[in-house]
């Protein structure tokens, strides 16, 4: 009788050791609210080769509340397409989520006007904004190691051009799509000229 208890008991134990490796690593509270805040100032810039674009000044905003937390009721917002591996796809709201949604309302329950494109060389992959509400990157200058120009720039908490990972505010230094969100966060898109050497 001693035997038999003892062997349901390490079982049981056993059983209980591998459910709770099961369980992910990042704990999500919900519900989890995040305000996106989107900005261009607007006016003419001269692309590289003399063509001037002209850019919509844009300053609007809003909040976007996710309510589950089970990984079988929510769903990526932005579409991620074949071939590409996005680690946070349909288990928990990331940046890029936030930053989709909040267009989405904005624009009348439209997609128009917002392009994710998607790098599919580095490892996770990631998903960067190339347009949002019809304005892409525009180039000024560009040389065989260097860039200068206007893209849409990703912050989180805080508009500042360093990262701080410990108080998560900054300059997002890697993709959107592999920040995941936490409740009170604040997003801010800018449409900022920025250069770039190599």
């Amino acid at each position: 009788m001693k035997k038999t208890m003892r062997k349901i008991m390490i079982v049981f134990v056993a059983a209980l050791m591998v459910m709770m490796m099961a369980v992910p690593s990042f704990a999500v509270t919900y519900p989890l609210s995040t305000t996106v805040y989107f900005y261009a100032q607007g006016g003419n810039v001269t692309q590289y080769g003399g063509d001037i674009i002209s850019v919509p000044a844009i300053n609007t905003g809003a909040q976007v509340t996710y309510q589950t937390g089970f990984t079988t009721n929510f769903t990526t917002a932005f579409p991620t397409p074949s071939g590409v591996t996005h680690q946070y796809e349909d288990v928990q709201p990331t940046v890029m989520d936030a930053i989709y949604d909040v267009y989405y309302y904005l624009n009348n329950y439209s997609n128009n006007g917002i392009t994710i494109g998607w790098d599919g060389s580095s490892t996770p992959n990631g998903a960067y904004l190339y347009q949002l509400n019809g304005v892409s990157q525009i180039p000024e200058i560009i040389q065989s190691n260097y860039w200068k120009g206007y893209s849409w720039h990703i912050f989180l908490n805080q508009v500042t051009n360093s990262w701080n990972g410990t108080t998560r505010k900054g300059l997002i230094p890697y993709y959107a799509s592999n920040m995941p969100l936490q409740d009170g966060d604040k997003v801010y898109v800018r449409f900022l000229e920025s250069e770039q050497s190599w």
